[in-house]
């Protein structure tokens, strides 16, 4: 588990998810007490690829305006001469924990739904497929209803986005054709099966189909 390490310019409070490459910070700016967010790579995972992937959110949040998706606010230095993305702070924590999985109600998955979708279109049309849609990368405030998408680091063009030999992103989340099980290149519908399969987990409490690996 990432420690609460400090990072110059900022207080970190809390630690939101950790992922294989990088952790989420709740944090505030000490030059002004804004509450921020904070994407930053783990110690020890600071690797070539690492970094490519820090760089492709932080393209994919530069092309993107809309109230569902992360808002990228600076790019900081880091440990170990890595960067650490500033995001502005929706509120609110992962689904999961805003919302325990079986247990949200019918009007506030609606508004989840509508949320996430509209926040894929916006991804879409500007040319690129998310790849990482799951419940880690959502963020849910209930009382002000504000819905964020995040986690862009596996993100690619629609139209250079084939599967390589390494299997990217979470597998219980994958269309078949993204798992490379299948020779076709990955689209725009592979967003929304894995968005199918967020919203079921989110509704029933656990995943359509159980994997193994």
């Amino acid at each position: 588990m990432s420690s609460l390490r400090p990072l110059a310019g900022f207080s970190i409070e809390a630690l939101l998810r950790t992922g294989s490459r990088s952790a989420l910070y709740r944090g505030r700016r000490l030059s002004d007490g804004a509450s921020v967010l904070l994407e930053r790579l783990r110690p020890g995972r600071v690797t070539t690829r690492a970094r490519e992937r820090l760089a492709r959110e932080r393209e994919c949040l530069t092309r993107f305006d809309h109230p569902s998706i992360a808002r990228l606010r600076a790019v900081v230095p880091d440990d170990d001469d890595a960067s650490a993305l500033v995001l502005e702070d929706p509120g609110g924590e992962l689904l999961a924990r805003e919302y325990p999985l079986g247990t949200i109600d019918l009007d506030s998955f609606l508004h989840v739904a509508r949320s996430l979708a509209s926040a894929l279109l916006t991804v879409h049309e500007a040319g690129f497929v998310h790849r990482n849609v799951k419940l880690d990368s959502v963020l849910a405030d209930a009382s002000s209803g504000r819905v964020t998408l995040f986690n862009f680091g596996l993100a690619a063009r629609a139209d250079a986005s084939r599967v390589r030999d390494e299997l990217l992103g979470s597998p219980a989340y994958m269309a078949p054709e993204q798992t490379g099980r299948m020779n076709r290149k990955v689209h725009y519908h592979n967003d929304y099966y894995a968005l199918g399969v967020t919203f079921y987990e989110a509704l029933t409490g656990q995943l359509p189909f159980e994997t193994s690996h």
